[in-house]
């Protein structure tokens, strides 16, 4: 007596085949790289601002900045390095989740 076409099992996949593995590890590589460049986004947005502070050039007496010229030269140059880091910060969040999924695709993620 044979099983109804209905009722037969099917094997649950085991491990991934080697082509989605790859593609898999792909993605969380590609996943760091992009957590990487975020990082550093946000660090070229952080020396933006410390870029407008005066130079060791500018702080013996003759060439002294006042307390308002910095001030006012960090506060200008603030909007452009907070885009910065908030790109930078975007772009390392979109890396944690591409590298989290590939991750947990894999079966090796700590969730």
């Amino acid at each position: 007596m044979s099983e109804p076409a209905n009722t037969a099992r099917r094997a649950a996949p085991t491990a991934l085949t080697p082509e989605p593995s790859r593609r898999e590890e792909q993605r969380a590589k590609l996943g760091l790289a992009l957590i990487v460049a975020g990082l550093l986004g946000i660090l070229w947005g952080v020396f933006h601002v410390l870029n407008a502070l005066p130079t060791a050039e500018k702080l013996d007496f003759a060439h002294r900045m006042t307390d308002h010229q910095a001030r006012k030269s960090v506060h200008e140059s603030f909007p452009g390095g907070l885009l910065r880091a908030l790109c930078g910060l975007g772009i390392a969040l979109w890396g944690g989740r591409v590298r989290g999924a590939a991750l947990r695709a894999l079966g090796r993620a700590d969730d």
